[in-house]
């Protein structure tokens, strides 16, 4: 992956015991760097496009341990639920082995899992017909609110015991039918710039806390 290269290139001049995000391509959109930038506090954005829990967790020693963080945002595995046969028990079974990983390399470190976003169905499927992308017309059939929204509160069940926290920003996010708003997507899944800018101010407040 050519993002993987590129961040073990700018892992080696990083500056240790900072913030760090965790993420796929949901994450890797976030303009993170740029906005907390304005507010004079340094944060490494480590989203890979198209990752899933398991490819995450293959490079999670070499990718974000070397940085030493004191708080991870985290935010991955939601495209583990766009096949057919994403299973979230191994999902939850990632998230276990990454925060193990954690509490074991990284004692003083916090984390905050980020409850998956909402998707719209609609948008994605009429998305899929205009672009003729099949891969959008199969997450529009087995991503669906229901799955992110139960694997979100199994994970957040588990950051609990380890004494994680967790936070939903779907609340800036959903329209009346508690879905991803079709004003602030692009394709049903992604955010637009408008939509980071909305929940930003719930992550920063989270990462400031003390």
């Amino acid at each position: 992956m050519l993002e993987l290269d590129t961040y073990f290139q700018k892992n080696q001049y990083a500056l240790k015991d900072k913030i760090v995000f965790a993420g796929s391509s949901l994450m890797e959109a976030f303009p993170l760097e740029e906005l907390f930038l304005e507010k004079k506090i340094i944060v490494y954005n480590r989203g890979i496009s198209g990752a899933t829990s398991q490819a995450y967790l293959e490079v999670f020693d070499q990718l974000i341990l070397p940085l030493r963080p004191k708080k991870i945002l985290i935010n991955i595995g939601s495209n583990d639920l766009a096949y057919e046969n994403g299973k979230v028990s191994q999902l939850i079974d990632n998230y276990r082995i990454i925060f193990e990983k954690v509490k074991e390399s990284l004692p003083g470190c916090d984390v905050t899992f980020i409850k998956f976003y909402r998707v719209n169905p609609n948008v994605m499927k009429e998305t899929a017909l205009v672009r003729k992308e099949e891969w959008l017309y199969r997450a529009a059939k087995y991503r669906t609110n229901t799955r992110l929204i139960q694997a979100s509160d199994l994970i957040s069940q588990i950051a609990a015991l380890y004494d994680y926290d967790t936070i939903d920003v779907n609340e800036q996010l959903t329209d009346a039918h508690n879905q991803l708003d079709a004003s602030l997507t692009n394709d049903g899944i992604h955010l637009t710039r408008d939509a980071y800018l909305r929940i930003f101010p719930m992550i920063y407040q989270k990462v400031v806390a003390q």
